[in-house]
């Protein structure tokens, strides 16, 4: 398991974009002000970051040149 630092912008976007799963993970309310990130450790097991297989990251290499970027 990696602990992510809350106090670092990048390692908190990371685990974020990385481990949230936006429709179960997240609540909109509307009209409220925006906290400063509370520096607590919740006491749960984090799910494992999302990587793609060398398959799919290779078929995906090998098409930005078909759709003209790189």
């Amino acid at each position: 398991m990696r602990y992510i630092d809350l106090r670092d912008w990048k390692e908190v976007i990371w685990a974020i974009t990385t481990r949230v799963d936006p429709l179960r993970d997240t609540t909109l309310v509307d009209r409220t002000p925006i906290d400063y990130l509370r520096l607590c450790l919740a006491d749960r097991e984090w799910g494992s970051p999302i990587a793609m297989s060398k398959k799919v990251t290779t078929r995906v290499d090998s098409l930005w040149g078909e759709l003209g970027i790189g």
